[in-house]
């Protein structure tokens, strides 16, 4: 376990097993490769992903389906190998949201999931190529019809 300063949660305890590796960085970060999610009860469906190189390195993200049931995609092989992905239970999907001053008129970037296989602890940020996603969704849209359900 090791301290790690962090964004929005001062310092915190991250047990080295629970660090996720992004090969080739994120899109504008390619040398931030360590990253953590990071997560408190309350704030379900959103989540930090915190990178562990820089403190103030923070995205906020969300699990997509908590709002957009329909939301699929298809992962390119090339990236499922990259992943060392072998079933479909093994990726978390994230994606980031930019908060606006009025949190109900925050966006969420649809077109390039976080795609995240928690048993290899490796991730990456997915640029699709579907015309059906933004980069700027309306987090909360009518198009948004998540249950709220876990």
């Amino acid at each position: 376990m090791t301290h790690y300063q962090t964004a929005y949660m001062g310092e915190v305890d991250i047990p080295d097993d629970d660090q996720i590796v992004f090969p080739a960085g994120l899109p504008g970060w390619p040398d931030r490769t360590r990253f953590a999610v990071l997560f408190h009860e309350e704030m379900w469906p959103f989540y930090h992903l915190q990178s562990l190189e820089e403190a103030q390195l923070c995205f906020l993200t969300v699990d997509p389906f908590a709002f957009f049931r329909d939301y699929d995609f298809q992962l390119p092989e090339a990236i499922v190998e990259q992943l060392e992905i072998h079933a479909p239970e093994d990726i978390w999907v994230r994606n980031i949201v930019v908060v606006a001053e009025d949190f109900r008129q925050s966006t969420v970037n649809l077109q390039a999931p976080v795609v995240i296989n928690h048993r290899r602890r490796l991730g990456r940020q997915v640029i699709l190529n579907d015309s059906r996603y933004a980069v700027k969704h309306p987090l909360f849209s009518k198009q948004a019809a998540g249950s709220g359900e876990r």
